[in-house]
Parts: structure tokens; sequence; C-alpha cells
């Protein structure tokens, strides 16, 4: 998940949806449960202010995986690789449009990652290890993050 969804948050108060469509609903399909989290890691680095290292791992039990619940495997082997031009999917239940309502069903969306130096002409603030995308009339939102 993402550091700043779970910074300064007891852990006490912290779930795991997983294989779920309607997150108002519960476990809306034969697929979904919550877990207890037991805890959680952020990056030492993680500096809330830039959102640099952005990136937390929560413990959870063991989980059980099956053909709609399974890990998401991160490239760590293209560490220094751009991934500019490439497509990526973003999903999650956030905001339809901005500071509008959050989605109840789980959407998602193809994007295409450009090159930071492109990006910083309107985020300046972009850090190397971040990644930025744009395609013209899609985009994540807020509540999207760590989902």
């Amino acid at each position: 998940t993402a550091a700043h969804c779970v910074y300064n948050t007891d852990v006490n108060t912290l779930f795991l949806l997983v294989g779920d469509h309607d997150y108002t609903t519960g476990t809306d399909t034969g697929f979904s449960a919550i877990y207890r989290v037991k805890a959680y890691e952020m990056w030492d680095g993680y500096n809330p202010s830039n959102f640099q290292g952005d990136i937390a791992i929560v413990m959870v039990d063991k989980i059980n995986f099956n053909d709609n619940v399974g890990p998401i495997c991160l490239p760590f082997r293209y560490t220094y690789e751009t991934f500019e031009r490439e497509e990526v999917t973003a999903v999650g239940w956030g905001q339809l449009e901005f500071s509008g309502q959050e989605s109840n069903v789980l959407r998602e969306v193809d994007l295409e990652v450009i090159s930071n130096a492109v990006c910083r002409q309107d985020v300046p603030s972009l850090i190397d290890s971040q990644m930025c995308t744009f395609t013209e009339g899609k985009d994540a939102c807020q509540g999207d993050s760590g989902g």
C-alpha cells in the first residue's frame, strides 16, 4: 500500500479487503475476504512532504490465493527502467472526478507512462523514483492510492 494511507494510523483500525468488487457490501463475491492488519512497516526513507518512498508493507495472516485473488509482482529487476511509453493499469475505488464522490465499485484505467523530464514541466517536485503517467481524458484520482 502507499505509506500515506497508513501514516500515523493505529494498526488496530486497519483491515485488508481482497477479492472484492463493491466495497460497500463488504464481501460481495465468493473470492472476497477481510483480513485484520497485524502490523505495517513504512520505508525508512518515506517523506510525507513530497511522498518520496511512499510505500508500506502490511502484515496479515496468510491470504488464500485463488483465480481472482493473487499477488501483484513488482518489477524489481528493472530498477533503472523508466517504462516510458509503456501502458500501465491503475485500479481503485477513488473519486470519479476531482473533489467528487468515490466509486463503490472497483474501477481500472490504462495509462501511458511519460518521461520524468516531461512530467517535471507540470510537477517540478517529481523525484527520480516516482513514475508519471498521462493519457488524455483518463487518470487515477484521490482514493485510488494504496489500493
